[in-house]
């Protein structure tokens, strides 16, 4: 996003707000032309394709590439030769994924000490972008992705919101860790727009006792079919709506990133719906197979009416 760049982020960050959604939708109008590649409509091809495979294919396909995975890691990642020739390794010893073990985990630290060493010899500059978690946890970390994953882990959460019937028309109110709205900032708008790819991104931030019914105000103003959001934040939110006995419907919530509580959930649907409705709640796991990263996330679905109007 606007992280991408460091004078784009300065640029960012010293706009008033209007003009921060007009860099917010730049960035939604690339994530919109990039449906349009071939590289993404082969992974949503091929995603969908794979969707209605057995257990046992998706574990072949899932460990074939782990191999190639391996054998790259082990080819061109300074970082990952060293791991494997201290351990006494080879790429034969790391078939599939139970074999994972064998590997040391990859803190946060790592990452921050031996980020050059952990970057491969054999992908370009060019071909990469600069990632970062939200730092709700404490300062943020940057690290840097190939493009390619990015355009699959778009195609994978296109997929994903497709299955409780979002479409790209929609608009979708987006709650995880993004800082899009300074952590000075004063004014009454927690929230920034991107009018290309229909996301409307709300701080996590921002959200306390006296901000929150701010929020509330705004998502009913929305009337929004579809939130994507971190449990922890989203149930903040349901816990504000539990207090004031009221309630945000919405045709679906998405959460990821982070373990979800029975309460959290229970909560979350209860002041997600009309309260007349019942709701179908599926767990779901996403296997990037391409960079073993797993994805959980839960989709609750509703049969509310539509909701489209965005002011």
């Amino acid at each position: 996003m606007i992280y991408d760049h460091p004078l784009l982020e300065r640029l960012y960050r010293t706009s008033p707000p209007f003009v921060q959604n007009l860099f917010v939708t730049g960035y939604g109008a690339l994530k919109v032309f990039e449906r349009w590649t071939p590289t993404f409509r082969d992974y949503l091809r091929e995603l969908t394709e794979t969707q209605w495979w057995s257990s046992g294919q998706l574990t072949e396909l899932q460990n074939q590439r782990l191999r190639r995975l391996i054998r790259h890691c082990y080819d061109t990642v300074p970082y990952y030769r060293r791991i494997f020739d201290e351990r006494g390794l080879t790429p034969n010893d790391i078939t599939v994924a139970e074999d994972l073990y064998k590997l040391p985990s990859l803190t946060k630290e790592d990452v921050r000490r031996y980020q050059e060493a952990l970057r491969s010899r054999s992908v370009p500059d060019r071909a990469t972008t600069t990632g970062r978690t939200g730092g709700t946890s404490g300062i943020p970390l940057y690290f840097t992705l190939d493009r390619a994953r990015v355009t699959f882990d778009h195609a994978l959460v296109y997929r994903h919101w497709s299955w409780a019937g979002w479409t790209p028309r929609d608009w979708v109110v987006v709650l995880r860790g993004v800082t899009l709205v300074d952590a000075n900032y004063r004014g009454s708008k927690f929230w920034r727009k991107d009018y290309a790819d229909r996301r409307i991104y709300l701080s996590a931030f921002h959200m306390a006792q006296d901000t929150m019914s701010r929020y509330v105000e705004a998502l009913n103003s929305w009337r929004l079919q579809f939130i994507a959001a971190y449990p922890s934040s989203l149930f903040a939110l349901a816990r504000h709506l539990e207090q004031h006995n009221t309630s945000v419907p919405v045709a679906a919530v998405f959460t990821g990133s982070e373990s979800i509580t029975p309460t959290e959930r229970s909560t979350i649907e209860r002041r997600s719906r009309a309260e007349t409705l019942d709701s179908l709640v599926r767990r779901t796991v996403h296997v990037d197979a391409a960079s073993r990263s797993w994805v959980r996330s839960l989709v609750v679905v509703t049969t509310s009416s539509s909701r489209r109007t965005v002011a």
